[in-house]
C-alpha cells in the first residue's frame, strides 16, 4: 500500500477505498452524473479514445465506456484504487501522469 492509499484512509475513513461501493458504484446513476458534470450525452464519447487521470477506483472510467468510448486509459497512484478499477478496465494502471508515454494523443481527457 502506497503512502497515497495510507493519506486517503486517514482523510476518508478505513472503508474509503474498499468497501464504501455505493459512493463509487459502476452504475447508471454514475453514468448520469458524469453526464451532468461534463456536459457530454449519451453516446458523447462514440469511438473516442480517453485519458482518466487519477481514475480513482474507476467511476468516471466506467460512465466514459458506458458513453461510447472506444479505449478508456485509466491510471491511480493508488494501488488500492486501481484494484478496484481494474473489475471495469483490467488495463488500468497504478502509476501518475508522468508515466504516460511520450506524444499520447487522446480525444477526451479528465483529470
Amino acid at each position: 500500500m502506497t503512502d497515497f492509499d495510507e493519506q486517503w484512509k486517514k482523510v476518508m475513513g478505513e472503508e474509503y477505498l474498499g468497501e464504501q461501493k455505493d459512493k463509487f458504484d459502476f452504475s447508471q446513476k454514475r453514468v448520469e452524473e458524469f453526464k451532468k458534470l461534463t456536459g457530454i450525452n449519451d453516446n458523447g464519447l462514440d469511438g473516442k479514445i480517453c485519458l482518466d487521470a487519477g481514475c480513482g477506483p474507476g467511476r468516471w472510467t466506467y460512465a466514459m465506456q458506458q458513453l461510447g468510448a472506444k479505449k478508456v486509459d485509466s491510471f491511480d497512484v493508488s494501488s488500492e484504487a486501481i484494484k478496484r478499477c481494474r473489475e471495469i478496465n483490467p488495463d488500468a494502471n497504478e502509476g501518475s501522469i508522468f508515466d504516460l508515454k511520450p506524444n499520447p494523443v487522446y480525444d477526451f481527457v479528465l483529470s
